[in-house]
């Protein structure tokens, strides 16, 4: 990776990172501790060489969830050094934003088909991805993934959409709201045919994928009420989650794939099973009773927005994991990120373990 300019509007964002440090509460960057040993000497002495990982961010980046995104910048350097440093491969880390559009309506913030699934880069990065290599020093590595996060406002989010059409090739039969999939067409560069496909999503409010954007239109007559409650209201109008476990099964093994969340899950729950924070009462989807406009957040803590359970997320890793995917999900309220981040970075280690 080569040095770069960092754009002005890149500062805010990139202040957390350094050359040797990563995710403290103040922003500042400290040692991360060294990856599981006993997971590293069963893939290097057992499985020989690993398989090239893929890595596929995928973002809620409107302006109330940036801190949040800031100190996320701050913890993954160091995890992407070791997991590189311990690869004969570069790992290929693209970002795409769960800003998939609102259709025709008009709404601040928001386009007719948001990012699409793209990956981000242009104008603000160099190339559709970055390659991470163990030679890199953490602050080149932040740069490489903040000039990725600078987006639009558009507070609807569709991050189960986003990667279905990011890691779907567009010969496939699946039907998206416009054009196909971009794994063979846009995308293609990030994506190797043997690699290890680790999806990251980082959220503060649950999946809002939906087949029909009238919800989405402030002067819809048949979809009424808050615009923020919107997905909430008319839940029945959204994807089935079963169209993102099926979709992302036909492009890839489940074997080859990591699916991991990170969002409003409260900290107490940090590190949980799946099954243990879908049952939680803190995370059911309900209005909050002190404020019946907005839904009872899951979580929050000072300097972070207030985050909402990421239950369509939850439900497609938990069934993913039950056909063989690696899953896993950890809290996004947190003071830094190290703990979900490193259980993150274990399930990509063992899946890209390539025993035979």
């Amino acid at each position: 990776m080569r040095n770069r300019p960092i754009p002005v509007a890149l500062i805010w964002l990139l202040s957390a990172c350094g050359d040797s440090h990563a995710g403290t509460p103040d922003g500042s960057i400290l040692d991360a501790p060294p990856l599981d040993d006993a997971s590293d000497s069963a893939c290097s002495s057992s499985c020989g060489a690993s398989r090239p990982i893929d890595f596929l961010l995928v973002v809620q980046d409107h302006s109330s969830f940036r801190p949040a995104i800031q100190r996320l910048v701050a913890g993954l350097p160091p995890v992407l050094h070791e997991l590189a440093t311990d690869s004969p491969f570069p790992i290929h880390l693209g970002v795409v934003s769960g800003d998939m559009g609102v259709g025709p309506a008009t709404l601040s913030g928001c386009t007719e088909s948001g990012y699409d699934g793209v990956l981000r880069g242009e104008p603000e990065c160099s190339g559709a991805y970055t390659a991470v290599s163990g030679e890199d020093e953490l602050g080149e590595i932040g740069i490489g993934i903040g000039c990725r996060l600078v987006g639009e406002d558009c507070h609807f989010s569709q991050p189960l959409e986003a990667v279905l059409k990011a890691t779907t090739p567009s010969e496939s039969e699946i039907v998206f709201a416009s054009g196909a999939g971009h794994a063979s067409g846009a995308n293609r560069e990030l994506f190797r045919p043997d690699g290890v496909l680790a999806v990251l999503f980082f959220v503060g409010d649950n999946d809002c994928s939906t087949g029909n954007p009238e919800i989405y239109d402030p002067e819809s007559t048949t979809f009424t009420g808050a615009l923020n409650l919107r997905c909430f209201d008319y839940a029945e109008e959204l994807q089935p989650v079963t169209r993102y476990v099926d979709g992302l099964s036909r492009s890839r093994a489940p074997e080859d794939l990591v699916f991991f969340i990170m969002g409003g899950i409260p900290p107490e729950l940090d590190g949980a099973s799946i099954r243990d924070q879908l049952e939680s009462p803190a995370m059911e989807e309900r209005l909050d009773p002190r404020d019946p406009g907005r839904l009872d957040p899951a979580c929050s803590m000072p300097g972070l927005p207030v985050m909402n359970p990421p239950r369509r997320l939850l439900s497609a890793a938990e069934t993913l994991a039950t056909e063989g995917a690696a899953a896993g999900s950890g809290s996004a309220c947190l003071d830094a990120y190290d703990s979900p981040l490193r259980r993150f970075a274990e399930l990509v280690r063992e899946a890209a373990c390539a025993c035979p």
